[in-house]
């Protein structure tokens, strides 16, 4: 285990009790970890399970225990301390869960943060394709760790979607609402809303994987070229062999799946006027264009105010990744809370 954490890491070594995120752990280096372990003990593990065993120590206990095969939650505790009520996320199209420890960083630490973690990222499980369906599942949940108000909810690009659904139904059953912020989140595209037939997401990530091995075959000399074809070639029988997909084809789709239904429920919801206060967050950087108009278009469902705040940024994966300081103080100045000691909005 300490090995394939320090493969994934690209370190040379990685001790027992050393902490993945403090060695600098990411998203891609979770993922790079997680397929070595399943190809390793043929168990597939959730990214997020990370934040409750971030050391090698805790993994192989959560594994040897048996805890692992009860580790997938629709709620994923990013930080369960501090008095305060939490925050909680819901991410954007592809349910990029390891990223928002970095916002969890900028934030008050006496906040609990939480992020929604979408169903059928198991590749074991079909996801969901519809806004409301995706509140149902998520609302008890949050309600388990947080039973009473004030909620705070925050939604990354698609996320915001969910996150408004859920401060509807938790305002009609009667519950307060403090924070609601959509980040990046564009008006769903009504005139799109009976989508484009689109071929499914199995042959396409075959098709795509063609491509690329043919653009990767075309840049390569022509001595390269033989073992290219051929390392490809054994791979292939090798599936056929076994009869089961590589780990990283099966993650791969299964995201693919998460995408497309996500995409699918953004098109087919149709949001309601929104009674309470709630904050926008715009990367301020992004070109002109019908997708951006969508997303300066929100003030319409907010009768009692909606407050816009721009961020010097192009996209949702710079609001959340170098400018994720500027995000958190936007939140902190909203919920009155100190930034953390040390970090530097």
């Amino acid at each position: 285990m300490c090995r394939l954490m320090a493969d994934a890491l690209e370190l040379d070594a990685v001790g027992i009790d050393d902490d993945f995120f403090r060695l600098g752990g990411d998203s891609l280096a979770a993922e790079r970890l997680f397929l070595a372990i399943e190809e390793t003990i043929a168990r597939r593990l959730p990214l997020a399970s990370l934040y409750d065993c971030p050391t090698v120590r805790l993994l192989a206990e959560m594994i040897t225990t048996g805890n692992a095969a009860r580790s997938w939650s629709m709620i994923v505790k990013i930080r369960d301390r501090g008095a305060k009520p939490p925050i909680f996320i819901v991410p954007g199209v592809g349910g990029e869960v390891i990223g928002m420890g970095r916002l969890a960083q900028h934030l008050d630490g006496d906040r609990p943060v939480y992020c929604c973690h979408f169903i059928g990222l198991d590749p074991s499980e079909m996801p969901v394709d519809s806004i409301e369906d995706m509140a149902t599942s998520f609302l008890p949940e949050i309600r388990r760790m947080q039973p009473a108000g004030p909620y705070h909810l925050l939604g990354a690009c698609f996320g915001g979607l969910v996150a408004l659904e859920l401060a509807q139904r938790l305002r009609a059953e009667g519950e307060e609402v403090g924070l609601l912020c959509l980040a990046d989140t564009p008006l769903p595209d009504f005139a799109a809303a009976g989508g484009n037939r689109r071929l499914p997401v199995g042959l396409q990530f075959v098709l795509d994987r063609m491509k690329f091995f043919a653009r990767e075959l075309a840049g390569r000399g022509r001595g390269e070229r033989f073992d290219f074809v051929r390392g490809k070639a054994r791979r292939i029988v090798s599936v056929v062999q076994s009869g089961s997909l590589p780990p990283d084809v099966k993650v791969e789709i299964a995201k693919r799946r998460v995408i497309e239904a996500n995409r699918t429920a953004a098109r087919r919801y149709v949001p309601r006027p929104y009674g309470g206060a709630a904050i926008y967050v715009r990367s301020a950087n992004r070109p002109s264009g019908p997708l951006q108009a969508r997303r300066m278009s929100w003030q319409g469902y907010f009768p009692a105010g909606l407050a816009m705040h721009a961020v010097e940024c192009r996209d949702s994966g710079e609001l959340f990744g170098p400018h994720v300081g500027d995000l958190a103080a936007i939140l902190s100045a909203v919920l009155h809370d100190p930034p953390p000691a040390g970090v530097k909005a």
